[in-house]
């Protein structure tokens, strides 16, 4: 029976939450906890192209304050700009997709 199988297995626990707003008002609420989390960054500022990374990378503030705020392991993915690992981050991979309103869009 179901209620028997679901007896023995472990127990998952899902949480998703959704914040809007600047990132600096959540640095030491939201970030600090959070396992995920996704920044729509394609207007954001870069520090430039990085040919290591074949992308754009965010300026110093973001990945600053991102790297500050986060805790080690959290999964940050950012769109058209991709976070500097000389703050710490690594970049897993990227994915480019169809959008048609800036001519296509990259995930990191």
């Amino acid at each position: 029976p179901a209620s028997e199988e679901n007896e023995s297995s472990p127990s998952l626990s899902t949480n998703l939450h959704l914040h809007v707003g600047p990132a600096d008002r959540f640095s030491n609420s939201v970030l600090p906890q959070a396992n995920m989390i996704f920044a729509y960054s394609t207007v954001w500022s870069t520090s430039g192209f990085s040919v290591e990374l074949g992308a754009m990378v965010l300026e110093e503030e973001w990945n600053t304050l991102l790297a500050q705020s986060c805790q080690d392991g959290c999964i940050a993915i950012t769109t058209d700009r991709a976070l500097d690992p000389q703050y710490g981050w690594k970049l897993v991979d990227r994915l480019d997709v169809e959008n048609r309103e800036v001519f296509g869009s990259t995930g990191y």
